[in-house]
């Protein structure tokens, strides 16, 4: 790949990552305020996959096309789908601390408190003060701002390799055609 080619995928995966993610973070944060996600729990997954797969095919079809002959392989729309989902997910990231910290911090703190009983429930046999050692520094990273962001980075990427994988297959060209292959 020319360094010209190199910027310009970088460029059009943080630009199709940057639309998807405040895409999400613009329906999650609806979702909040009209209670959608309570009344219809799965709803903002959903969306975010659907979201996901619109995005990683319209963008990388576009990339594909204006590739032209040199083609777009398999491997090519996969890392491009990655690419996206990498920037999408530090966009999401940035979105779901503001909203754990300034916007529901309550609704986040009664989540880890779930996560902590359970915790405890399963690490009885333990001395309590171990297990309260280990809830302590859960609790702490749990609320890091890079934890978070890095989480919502991992899902991202999680989600866009599944879809990408699939995506690739009808994305991809060939190099001597041009034509699409799928």
């Amino acid at each position: 790949m020319t360094d010209t080619t190199q910027n310009s995928f970088w460029r059009d995966a943080a630009r199709a990552g940057l639309v998807l993610g405040l895409v999400i973070v613009a329906f999650t944060f609806a979702a909040h305020y009209t209670g959608l996600d309570d009344n219809a729990p799965g709803t903002v997954g959903v969306f975010n996959f659907i979201a996901s797969a619109a995005t990683i095919y319209i963008y990388g079809r576009h990339r594909a096309v204006r590739r032209g002959e040199a083609g777009f392989t398999f491997g090519e729309s996969l890392r491009y789908s990655l690419a996206i989902m990498l920037f999408a997910g530090f966009v999401v990231g940035v979105g779901q601390w503001i909203l754990f910290t300034w916007v529901t911090p309550e609704t986040y703190a009664q989540a880890i408190e779930v996560s902590i009983a359970r915790t405890r429930e399963l690490f009885n046999s333990l001395p309590q003060e171990q297990i309260d050692q280990g809830i302590e520094a859960a609790r702490r990273i749990s609320t890091s701002p890079i934890f978070i962001i890095f989480t919502y980075i991992l899902n991202m990427l999680i989600n866009g390799l599944l879809i990408g994988l699939v995506a690739a297959l009808f994305i991809r060209t060939e190099r001597e055609t041009g034509h699409r292959i799928g």
